[in-house]
This record gives C-alpha cells, structure tokens and sequence, in this order.
C-alpha cells in the first residue's frame, strides 16, 4: 500500500479542487486493504468456487455496483478504443476485447457503451445525424467526448440541426407553423384533438404532408416528432431572436418566459407558451403583462406534478371503453397546492387570437368580464379557484373542449347557449358544484360529459327532444343524484352511461329502456337501487353490465335477450326475494337459494361474476354449460357444496374463481381450456379431479392457487404436485413431436400454490434457505432442454391482503447474474395461513431470455445458483410490504426431453404433507 500511498498523495494535490473525488478513493483503498481473500494453493479449486458464490450469495443483491463513471485509470485504455472504432467513417467495425479472467474486461466495455450510447441517444439512431455527430468526435480524447456529449444537453450540435433544417426549409408557411406548434405544444397529443384546435391551419393536408416528408409520425393516433427534429424546431424559433425573446413566436424556456410577462417584454410576435408552474417562485402579473400579445395563440400554464396530455377520447375509443376507461378522463384527485402566479384583479387577456387556454390553478374567482376570445377552441382549468366561469351568455362560437376538473369552488355552471360547438364538458371532481344550467341539456354537439365526483350534485336538466343528439358518454358517478329524467331516452347515440356509487339514486326510468346505443351500463355500489327495468332486454347493443354492490332483489328475465352482452356483474347482490317465475331471486334463507332462469340466449357473454350471492347447493344450474362464450367465472364467497359437472363443457372458460366458497368439499372435471383456478381459503375442499391431460395440454400460463387449502392438502395433495411434475413430462413427449422450430410453442410456463412444507424428492437439487447450487454437467445446455422446474416452500407471518407476486428468481452462471422472467402473478386478499409450497415450470425461452448472444455460449458455464426471493408485491392488512415473508426450503430440476413420462413412483407424495410423519428420506 506504501506505493498506492504515494500516488494519492500526490493526486491529492492534482485534485485540490475536486477533495471529495480523492475522499472516495481513499476510503475505497482502505476497504479493499481490509478484505481477505481465498488461497487455493492447497484446496480443492472447486471448493474455493463453491465458497466464493455462497459468500456472494449471502450478500444483498445492490450491493453489485453498475456505477462505472468513477472508475480510475481507464481514460487512456477508452481513447484507444474509441480511435480503433474510427468513429465516422463508412465502415463496419468490430472490436474485441480479451483478457485474464477476473479483471472483468465487461467493466470496459460499459464504459465504451455509456459513451456511445449517449450520442446514439442523441441522435435517436437518425444515420445521417449519426454520421454528422460522428465526424465531430473523431479522433477526440474521452474527455472531449464527456465534455462535448454534455454540452448536447443544453446546446443542440449545430451541424446535426443545419443538416435537419434542409427539410424545413422546403416547406410553405402553413406547413412550418404546423410543424412549430407541434413541436413546441402538441408532441404526443391525439391528431384528431390537434385537427380540432388548429383548424385555421388546414392541419389535415398539413399533417399529412409532414408525415410524407418524415418530419412527423403517427403511432395509436398521437402525433411524434423525433428528439433532434423537436429540438431543430426550438433552435429555429430561438434564432427569430437570440437575444430578446419577447420577439420570438413560440416561448417554452421557464427563464425566457418569467422575464418576458414579469418585465412586460412581450410583443406582438409572440404566438405561444408553454410555461411549468411547477419550477416558478411566486409570479405577479400586472394588467399589462400580455397587454402586448395580440397575437397570442396558445397558452398553457401547467403544473408538470398533475398535467397530463389532453385526455381526447375519439367517439370510437369512448365505444370500445368501459368505465375504467372513462374515469382516465379526470385528473389526479391529488389536492392541488395554491397557484404560485398571482394576477391582479383588473387582469385581461388579449381577445381576439386565443385559441388553446390552460391555466392549471387559475386563481380568479371568474373569467375577466373583459375576455371575449372569440376563436377560442379549447379551455383547460384544472384545480382552479373558479366559483363561477363566467356571467350571462358570452359568445364562445368555436370553443368545442371545456375542462375544470377539480375546481372545487365552482358552484354552478353557466348559460352554454352562445357555445353551441362544445362537444366535450369535463367537471369531475368539482365537489361544490351544485346546478347545471340549463342550456346544457340543448347542446346538439355535445358528445362527452363527465360529472363524475360532483358529490353535491343532486338534478340532471330535462333533454329536449332532438337535443343532445350526439350524446356518446355521461358518467354520475359518485354524484348525489336521485333520478334521471325521463327525457333520458330521446339519447339514442348514448354507449355509456356510469351511474356507479350514486347512494341516493333509488330508481330508474322506464325510458332508460329505449337507449338503442348504449353498450355499458354501470350501477355498481348503488345501494338504494332495489330493481332493474322489466324491459331491460331491449337494449340490444348493450355489451356489459354491472350491477354489483346495488340492492337489486330481482332481475327480469328479459336479461335473457341481451344476445350481444358480453359481461354480466351481480357481484353481492342479495337479500329478500320473489316468487315471480320470471324473477332471479336472492334470498338470503337457506329455504331459497338464489334460482337462475334460462340464460341460454346469453351466447356472447364472456364474463360472470356471481361472487358473493348467497348461492346455496344446487343454486348453479346444469344449464350454465349453455354460455358457450363464457372463459371467466367468479363465484368467490357462496356456500354451495359442490359445482355442476356440466361446468366441463364450458370449452372456452379460462378463468375460475371461488375464493373463501367455505362449503365446496369437491371441484368436478374442469374444461381443459382452464388457465386460471383460485380456491383460496376454500377451507373444506378435499377432492378435485386432477387429470394432467385436462390441465397441461395447454402446456403452459396455467396457475392454480389452493392456499389454506388444508383439506385437500391432507387428502388430495400428492394429486396436485404429480399433475404439475406430469406438466413438465409431457412438455418433454410433446418437444420430441415438434420441429426446432416449432418449439416456441412450449415457451410458456405454469405454477401452482398448495399447502405443503417439504420437496419433492424429484427435484435433483434441494436445500434449506433460499439458494441452491446445481453443479452443472458437461454440455448441459443442449438442444433436448426444456426448461427448469422449481419449488419453493414459504411462509407469511402476517396477513397479506391483495396482491401476492410470485417468487422473483435470480440466476448466477459463474457469478454472472439476470433475473429470470416473473410468472404470471396470483392473488389472493387475506391470511396465508402455515407453510405452502410453490411450484413452477420455467420452459427454455423464459431461461434464455435474460441472457443476450454477446452473453458467450450457456454451455460453457459451470456453476448455476438459484435465489429465490420473497415476492414483493405481499403487502400486510396495513397495505405496507410485508417483512415477515420467509423462504424455507427451495429445489430445482433441469427438464430435458430424455426424462421421459413421469410415472408417478419417483417419490412417496403422502410423506409431502404437514401431520403426515417423517416418510422414508423421499422428500426434502
């Protein structure tokens, strides 16, 4: 150390102004002085290497560092590489990289790709960006190319934009405002809500062609520029005028923009801005600040915390959505802190150009009386202090977008007849608003309206007749609510209508029945609605249906003629009852187990929840084998004893569910369609038909959970496992039918949770803890791998309520470590009661995946340790991660093609489960 000693202190006076780097160093040399080795000089070599990985093992996984920027000494070794890679000329080039093993050369070759990979990044792999940027570092020192790539970051290479800028300059004005404001506004935005705001500039025939030309994309309907694309059209602004840009006509720069409105600079040049609330201090703004502006076009002030893009939802999407989909219209429920930008009360806009305004937090109590934006489109005031938006009627002629979620003082809205263009009303979480006007009911273009959370909103106006026309979507939900008006049904463009958690609305109207377009229906968790519609079956467009959490006794029978539903949701509905034959019944007597009427018309109906009705023995029909398109079931929380064998026939089920189903003792033969089978807490269950050819000829996503199933663990346990091993046999047989390249076939895996606390003897390597070692023989990674079976037994000392991962598994190759693919997750929402075991079947694909061609050949490694960790997604009942989880015991195999049928002998499964004695050495 006496050497290395020397050349610090000297650094030390090299690096006077950077001690802490010298600090670091210092402190990084003492540890390694402290750190004793292995000598193999007179020990088995292998042993050593056993030693060493243990250690490894017991070593949190972070403490591998991936920080290679500080590293010592490997300036000089990066700038031969970097001029043996000729950067910029034509060529392909491949360089290796070799040396003694031990000294990680991988170390060199992350720094190289940091290098590279920042000025890729750059460019965005543009070939002609590439080579431009190419030929500036060519033959620079790595510190040329760090000072360089990090000068990119605030200042754009001028020779890369003048060669982007050619495009540009071929385009006619129309076009090159288009492309400014797309790259200053709308990146990312949905084109037909771009198209909308910007219809003065012919978008459609200038979108298209700067898609020709390749200066823009569109993917999923949203409009993208390339990187360096954006950032030419933000030099090509900031060049209008370098040094004053209150003379510019797009500003987006936070500092350009405070000195522009707080030094009144602005000028009539100035066509847009785009300013983050977020990175201001507190802001006044004087009378004057855009008095100069009257060009102003767009302006967007926003809090980056809560903005998001502008939640357009075409007509189509709103068809093919479900109110999930509609609740993403809202912003973030998140309280939004007090505006930090102050305006004075006698405050104006500029009137006359005003086509997009966002203003996040607008602190007026009103619009100015002064405001009269006549080309205004779009209006955007989100958590805002608004307590009216403005008085009497205001000629808005072409605003069509009206936004105010969660201004939580406005209190009414106002007289939209001089609006008569809005097409979307957004105001949910607006928790004062208390009437709508009027006028709102008279909107002919009106197609989107979200009301939802508007807590003391108690009346919906009348509809007049041939008014609303083109009415698509309308969400109450959470409102107060008590009725809707009969005019209701005059909506005949209406696809959603979201009345979920309306608490107080106690009926429908009978008109409800005469919406000819409406696809969802949701009155989940109204719990003063005690009856559907007898004439419910007329609408035959509707598509899902749910009516969970409601007090619905009875649903007519005409629920038999929606032919196009496709989900139904009865999810605890329950109680009193009726002797109507016509009626579904839910009583909550043992006497009057709930009775299904024919529910054959039902052909398209894909999902149904039935969970937590009442259902008593013989509650489920035979004739449920009818709903051929059915492929998920939840019929968690009933008390029924057994299920219909006709359930087999249900050839596309795919999903079954009966968690906490407390009084099923037996599951029947199940179709072999099945991928999902959660019997959690299905406390007296004790046999079920486990045939391996209904299970597995999926050969793979196939997932049971049987946790606190400790009766069918006593009696049927040994049954589970074997059609799990038999799983991964018959992945074997089936590979030896399959060409090599039909093999991808078998790329999925499966697993199952049951109760249990030993390992199969099967398993060829088993341990105590959550790591075993697997010694692996020559040329183990042939072509006739399969794939890995492993097992896990665990315990959770706490409840665990909601999500269970599985068991992230992590694999070391001679210390070279991935992460092996997750499975699918389970799930499960209470207390894992004792020990469980996980098993699971890992196919080859899944085994290749982390590990990439310059990885080297699998076959060559030696060593393989498997680490099983606690899943992190166990949370407690106080939904905190849980620290309680605890790996036990864990086992591996490799499944090969040779292993051949799995006869059922290989170990004695009764010895497997808890109470059932020691066994004879035949498991773990």
């Amino acid at each position: 150390m006496g050497v290395l000693r020397t050349h610090l202190q000297s650094n030390e006076q090299v690096y006077r102004e950077k001690m802490e780097k010298v600090v670091k160093w210092r402190k990084a040399l003492t540890e390694v002085a402290t750190i004793s080795g292995w000598d193999s000089r007179d020990r088995d070599e292998s042993e050593v290497i056993e030693e060493i990985v243990t250690r490894i093992l017991n070593e949190p996984i972070d403490a591998f560092s991936s920080n290679v920027d500080a590293l010592v000494g490997m300036d000089s070794r990066m700038e031969d590489l970097l001029s043996l890679l000729c950067i910029g000329s034509d060529d392909v080039r491949f360089v290796g990289i070799w040396g003694m093993v031990g000294i990680d050369i991988s170390i060199l070759q992350k720094i190289l790709c940091n290098c590279c990979h920042h000025a890729v990044d750059y460019t965005g792999s543009l070939p002609l960006a590439l080579k431009v940027l190419g030929s500036c570092l060519y033959r620079k020192s790595i510190h040329e190319w760090k000072s360089e790539l990090d000068k990119l970051n605030q200042f754009p290479n001028k020779e890369v934009l003048n060669v982007l800028k050619t495009s540009f300059d071929g385009l006619d004005d129309n076009e090159k405002n288009m492309f400014l404001d797309i790259a200053f506004f709308y990146k990312g935005e949905d084109k037909d809500f771009v198209i909308e705001v910007l219809d003065n500039f012919f978008p459609v025939s200038e979108i298209g062609n700067l898609v020709d030309k390749s200066l823009i994309t569109i993917s999923d309907n949203k409009l993208y520029m390339h990187d360096l694309l954006q950032e030419m059209g933000w030099e090509i602004v900031r060049q209008e005028s370098i040094k004053d840009p209150g003379k510019r006509s797009r500003l987006r720069v936070h500092e350009d923009i405070h000195d522009v409105l707080t030094t009144n600079k602005g000028t009539e040049a100035v066509e847009g801005m785009v300013f983050d609330l977020s990175a201001s201090k507190e802001l006044n703004l004087s009378v004057d600040a855009f008095a100069k502006m009257n060009k102003l076009r767009l302006l967007r002030f926003y809090n980056c915390q809560f903005y998001g893009r502008s939640e357009y939802l075409s007509e189509k999407e709103l068809i093919a959505s479900t109110h999930d989909a509609w609740r993403w219209m809202g912003y973030d429920n998140s309280p939004y802190n007090d505006s930090k930008l102050h305006l004075s009360i006698d405050f104006k806009f500029p009137s006359n150009n005003l086509r997009s305004l966002h203003w996040h937090g607008y602190p007026l109590k009103s619009l100015p009386s002064n405001f009269h934006p006549e080309k205004l489109v779009e209006l955007n005031m989100c958590y805002s202090l608004l307590k009216q938006l403005w008085e009497g009627k205001k000629a808005f002629k072409k605003l069509k977008f009206i936004k105010l979620s969660h201004s939580q003082h406005l209190t009414k809205t106002p007289d939209f007849s001089a609006a008569p263009k809005l097409r979307r009303i957004i105001l949910n979480g607006c928790t004062s608003l208390v009437k709508l006007h009027p006028s709102i009911g008279a909107l002919k273009e009106l197609i989107f309206l979200n009301l939802e959370g508007c807590s003391k909103l108690e009346k919906f106006p009348e509809v007049v007749q041939g008014n609303l026309e083109n009415l698509s979507g309308i969400s109450f939900e959470g409102t107060a609510i008590r009725e809707l008006p009969s005019s209701i049904g005059s909506l005949n463009r209406l696809v959603l209508l979201n009345l979920r958690n309306c608490k107080k609305l106690a009926s429908l109207p009978q008109s409800i029945c005469e919406l000819i377009s409406l696809q969802t229906l949701t009155l989940s968790g109204c719990s003063k609605l005690k009856k559907l519609p007898d004439d419910l079956g007329r609408l035959q467009c509707l598509a899902e249906l749910n009516v969970d959490g409601t007090g619905i006794k009875e649903v007519t029978s005409s629920i038999n003629l929606l032919t196009n539903l496709q989900a139904l949701s009865l999810a605890g509905c329950k109680g009193g009852g009726s002797k109507s034959r016509n009626l579904i019944s839910f009583r909550s007597s043992p006497a009057a187990p709930l009775q299904l009427p024919f529910l054959s018309g039902l052909y398209s109906l894909k999902s149904l929840n039935l969970s937590d009705c009442n259902l008593l023995e013989g509650a489920l029909p035979s004739y449920l084998s009818s709903l051929s398109s059915l492929e998920n079931l939840y019929l968690d929380k009933n008390s029924f004893i057994t299920l219909p064998a006709s359930l087999s026939r249900l050839s596309r089920l795919k999903r079954l569910t009966l968690e906490h189903c407390k009084s099923l003792r037996s599951l029947p033969e199940l179709p072999s369609s099945i991928e999902y089978l959660n019997a959690h807490s299905c406390a007296s269950l004790e046999t079920l038909s486990c045939s391996s050819s209904t299970y597995t000829s999926k050969l793979g996503d196939l997932r049971f959970n049987f946790t606190n199933c400790f009766r069918l663990g006593e009696n049927q346990g040994s049954d589970i496992v074997e059609t799990i091993l038999e799983g991964t046999q018959l992945a074997s047989s089936m590979a030896k039918l399959l060409e090599p390249d039909e093999r991808s076939l078998l790329q999925h895996g499966y697993q199952a949770l049951v109760p249990g606390s030993r390992i199969p003897k099967w398993f060829t390597h088993r341990s105590e803890g959550s790591k075993v070692i697997v010694e692996l023989p020559p040329h183990w990674y042939n072509t006739k791998l399969m794939g890995l079976a492993a097992c896990v037994v665990f315990n959770f000392k706490g409840a665990v309520n909601g999500y269970l991962g599985t068991f992230p598994l992590a694999c070391f190759l001679d210390g070279h470590y991935a992460t092996l693919s997750d499975h699918n997750s389970l799930w499960t929402s209470s207390i894992i009661e004792s020990d469980h075991t996980w098993f699971a079947y890992i196919s080859r694909a899944e085994l290749e995946a982390p590990y990439p061609p310059w990885f080297g050949e699998l076959s060559d490694y030696m060593l393989a340790s498997f680490l099983f960790l606690v899943p992190e997604g166990a949370v407690t009942s106080d939904d905190e991660v849980t620290s309680h989880g605890e790996v036990k015991k864990c086992g591996v195999r490799l499944v090969y093609e040779e292993d051949g049928k799995y006869d059922g002998c290989s170990f004695p499964f009764s010895t497997m489960w808890p109470g059932d004695g020691d066994g004879d050495g035949g498991v773990f």
